[in-house]
């Protein structure tokens, strides 16, 4: 901890000293006071007596003690414990003070009564704290930082109790309806799962890195944390998140982050993802931002799901707003490559504020490598002392090797050595090996064991399945079909899903719940492979290894897993009750997805499991279930129900009945089953939902040759949707370039306007970032100059798409044009943040003095929202400081209500380089600015001083 900070927390014990002392002595001097006025004294001396040992163990402290700082840092922080028992002393000692001629006029007793609400409560808050420096003097670091958070979470707590209930009640709806709306990833509780496993002390030598703790004090944006497999990785950052928010509750910092996971691929998509940061940043502020509300309404009020770009803005502009942000990102090396997820995911993190600081766990890999070359890193490992401490653990845990150890003493040594030198500082390997110690029987046979653990993963995963081989017949049957669910499903199942599925047997018409397995056997029997997550109820592997491990094996072990997976999906989709009816409510098919939870599984990940199979018994099962229309729509109402929590209602009349077999196939991108549909001469533009065709399912979903097969069948290329939406607008948006080539081949009209509010296929591959569409487009004729509200070209500025950007100037595009609200590209730039893009376009010659239809210019646009750097650019390029707008304010006026401290600076010092009276005027109407915000009470609080501050130092 830095000598400023040392000083800083030892002026804040002092000053609570002093007033705890001189509220002692107006109480000791309080005649014929009550029987609690002793009470109250003695919580106070023994309170004033640990402060005093706290005060000279802080001063004595040497460098060694940094962490133990660090940990203290949230206890002397403004709005921190110290902080609150201060204000509550200072209250009390203003009552009791004797100058105040209170005791004279009512009597010394009847001031300590009517004042007993508010002593009960500071001696509350003295319990707290002096249970909070017992936990500092003991040198608990993390138990003081948890103690620490949760003191200010019950402070937090006890102040929402004082609203209304009932406009709590409808204020809370509405927030949680909007914030669920955002993602549906929930990463809260993987958070607790992992939190659940983490051993007191475990990371304690991460805390205390200088690199950590300069990233964490702000001197460094990114942090990046790479590991090998299995050294603990997702343990370390849980503990960082909590870390982080014990230290930083109260002063408004959020910490949001994501746990990224290779069976979560499907689900874990940009949108997800920066939607789930999102959502946390308003969960942290309690509050709806009102761009959330309208971009809510703008979508029917959540009936639409929010688009990436629009989501990333928020997220910029919400980040902004709060005076630091942490962001976790764990386990990259799992977000996929494929699609550009990773990149895409990263570029959006890039582009928040400089106030973000961020940082990722990965396993080493040269693509991430490369790209965090240049910053500040940190290797992680699983220390002798931290698998020590995890073996010490287990063994205490595990009544066998408990009893073993008591037995034999020795045998305590032996297992921590021999485990912790083969663990080879990762956690994992130290788990399985302990997973594997558990079973035996004696204590020979652990010895015997610890004298040939493997050193490797795939030697340990071997062992395990040899483990699994020895058991009786049965139990290596269940064995193998719960890892084969468990590495070839799509997604995580929960335990209820995986029970269903292994329940179902061939030709089931309903399910019998005479063969679902015990949660218990299912775990027992796979010897340490699978584990559940208790928040969540999901099973999985215990590792992403494992399943790299099983992938390598898995054709050998488990040949028929594909096609078992396949049929159980079907026959279960095809059970008595959903081909007899589909629900009519939306609290019918939430009844249905609880007495049948595959269902839900089975309806959206069949057609997945079903696309390679060559098994002619699939193919049946398959056209037999297609073959049952009232079954096709059980298991479309299971899909949106999953999308979906608005309540939509069926019934028979309704447009769910037009929703095909040949939709269901096409969506799925089921080349052969939809050319046996064909066969039998169906309707291929047959309208489904909001006028939706095959063809856009199809197209949507970039299956190229279901498209060409369609398209082959006479279908119509050009159908319009729900408000004229086509195949190639959902192509485009997508970023399916071969599909978009096949449209085109096929007559779409690349300037078709009539769908997603007036956009052409190219406002829609420019605002999405999909270049390689554009070439198509742009190929074929595209008009790049075509509006809607804007044109391509502003619309990839707003997003930052600088190679689009690029692109569109260079086949002729023009700078100048405008929008609806007269904002040119360079407004949209500025605004958003995208330095590299404001710099091109200022290159390439646009306007920097352009104002919108406000009057305003890309400076007050950037001033505003606090863009520090482009707000350099823009001084540097000529960019008039003084323009006003229609309001006759100016970039100083924007930025004086939020009070962005460094860009106030910038603007400052750019004035002051030119005359006596622009400096003059400037500084005037800095002052006139943040009085006003001050008197409108907007923007906050200590941003505002500080801005007056600078104000009254100019003036």
């Amino acid at each position: 901890m830095d000598p400023a900070s040392v000083v800083g927390l030892t002026a804040s014990i002092i000053q609570l000293i002093e007033t705890t002392a001189k509220v002692i002595g107006y109480v000791n001097n309080v005649k014929d006071a009550p029987a609690e006025r002793a009470q109250f004294a003695r919580h106070a001396s023994s309170l004033l007596a640990l402060l005093t040992d706290l005060r000279y163990r802080v001063e004595e402290a040497g460098p060694a003690s940094d962490s133990w700082f660090v940990a203290l840092r949230g206890l002397g922080a403004e709005g921190g414990p110290l902080d609150q028992l201060h204000d509550q002393m200072e209250r009390l000692a203003t009552r009791l003070e004797p100058s105040t001629g209170r005791f004279k006029k009512m009597g010394k007793a009847l001031i300590w009564a009517l004042d007993k609400k508010d002593i009960d409560e500071t001696l509350a808050q003295i319990e707290r704290v002096k249970t909070l420096i017992m936990l500092a003097l003991q040198n608990d670091q993390f138990k003081l930082a948890l103690a620490i958070r949760q003191d200010l979470v019950d402070v937090k707590e006890d102040l929402r109790g004082a609203i209304n209930e009932a406009t709590a009640e409808r204020q809370d709806g509405e927030f949680q309806n909007i914030v669920a709306w955002l993602s549906s990833l929930d990463f809260a509780t993987k958070q607790v799962d992992f939190l659940n496993r983490l051993q007191p002390g475990t990371g304690d030598w991460l805390l205390s890195d200088p690199r950590f703790q300069h990233w964490q004090d702000g001197e460094e944006r990114t942090l990046w944390c790479p590991g090998l497999p299995g050294a603990g990785k997702t343990t370390l950052a849980s503990m960082v998140i909590e870390w982080l928010r014990s230290q930083h509750q109260g002063t408004g910092a959020a910490v949001i982050y994501l746990y990224c996971s290779y069976k979560e691929e499907g689900v874990q998509t940009p949108r997800e993802m920066i939607g789930s940061l999102l959502k946390q940043v308003v969960q942290h502020k309690a509050a709806l931002p009102d761009g959330l509300r309208h971009l809510y309404d703008k979508h029917a009020r959540g009936k639409t799901p929010p688009k990436l770009d629009e989501l990333a803005r928020l997220l910029v502009q919400e980040v902004a707003s709060l005076p630091f942000v942490f962001v976790v990102i764990d386990a990259l090396d799992e977000c996929p490559e494929r699609g550009n997820t990773r990149d895409t995911l990263l570029t959006e993190i890039q582009k928040l504020p400089q106030n973000a600081r961020i940082l990722i766990t990965s396993r080493y890999s040269p693509q991430i490598d490369e790209r965090f070359d240049s910053v500040p890193h940190i290797d992680i490992r699983a220390t002798d002392d931290d698998v020590k401490r995890y073996i010490e653990v287990r063994i205490e845990k595990e009544s066998s090797l408990a009893k073993h150890v008591r037995s034999d003493p020795t045998l305590m040594e032996e297992i921590i050595k021999t485990v912790a030198k083969c663990s080879q500082g990762m956690f994992l390997l130290a788990q399985l090996h302990m997973d594997s110690l558990a079973k035996k029987l004696n204590r020979r046979q652990v010895r015997t064991a610890l004298g040939s653990l493997p050193k490797e993963l795939d030697g340990i995963y071997d062992q395990a399945m040899q483990r699994i081989h020895d058991q009786d017949e049965h139990q290596v049957v269940l064995a193998h079909r719960v890892l084969c669910w468990i590495s070839y499903t799509l997604r995580p199942l929960t335990i209820a899903e995986l029970r269903h599925a292994l329940a179902v047997e061939p030709s089931d018409d309903d399910l019998d719940e005479d063969g679902l397995y015990e949660t218990k056997d299912i775990v027992s029997v796979c010897a340490g492979l699978v584990t559940i997550d208790e928040e969540s109820d999901q099973i999985r592997l215990v590792h992403y290894t494992t399943q790299s491990y099983f992938k390598r094996i898995g054709s050998a072990r488990f040949p028929e897993a594909p096609s078992t997976i396949a049929k159980t999906c079907l026959t279960y989709l095809a059970f008595g009750p959903f081909a007899e009816r589909y629900c009519s409510s939306h609290q019918e098919i939430t009844n249905r997805l609880g007495k049948y939870p595959f269902l839900r599984y089975a309806a959206s990940h069949w057609g997945d499991h079903v696309r390679d199979e060559v098994d002619l018994d699939v193919r049946k099962l398959a056209l037999d279930y297609l073959g049952n229309n009232i079954s096709i729509l059980s298991a479309n109402q299971a899909i949106d129900q999953t999308m979906s929590s608005s309540g939509w209602y069926y019934d028979s009349g309704g447009s769910v009945g037009n929703f095909t077999r040949l939709h269901a196939v096409a969506s799925f991108g089921l080349v052969g089953l939809a050319l046996d549909l064909l066969a039998d001469d169906i309707n291929v533009n047959a309208r489904a939902d909001w006028g939706t065709t095959p063809l856009h399912l199809a197209a949507e979903a970039g299956h190229t040759e279901m498209v060409r097969l369609l398209l082959q069948a006479k279908a119509n290329v050009a159908p319009g949707g729900v408000g004229g939406t086509t195949p190639l607008h959902l192509a485009t948006e997508r970023g399916h370039e071969s599909v978009v080539k096949v449209l085109i081949d096929a007559g779409a009209d690349p300037n078709d306007r009539r769908g997603m509010g007036g956009k052409s296929p190219l406002h829609l591959a420019a605002e999405n970032g999909h270049i390689d569409v554009m070439r198509v487009l742009l190929a074929e004729g595209a008009d790049f100059n075509q509006k809607d509200t804007r044109t391509p070209l502003n619309r990839a500025a707003k997003e930052g798409h600088e190679a689009i950007v690029l692109l569109l100037l260079d086949n002729g595009a023009d700078i100048s044009a405008t929008e609806e609200d007269d904002k040119t590209a360079l407004h949209q730039a500025a605004e958003a943040g995208h330095v590299k893009l404001v710099k091109l376009l200022i290159e390439r010659g646009i306007d920097v003095l352009a104002k919108d239809k406000f009057g305003q210019t890309a400076l007050h646009h950037a001033a505003g929202r606090g863009q520090a750097e482009i707000v350099q650019i823009l001084l540097e390029s000529d960019a008039d400081v003084l323009a006003e707008d229609q309001r006759g304010k100016t970039a100083i006026d924007e930025v004086a209500g939020c009070g962005h401290e460094s860009v106030l600076k910038m603007l400052l010092e750019h004035i002051g380089r030119g005359d006596e009276t622009g400096r003059w005027l400037a500084t005037a109407r800095l002052t006139r600015a943040v009085d006003q915000a001050e008197e409108e009470e907007v923007g906050c609080t200590r941003e505002r001083k500080r801005a007056a501050a600078l104000a009254r130092q100019q003036g």
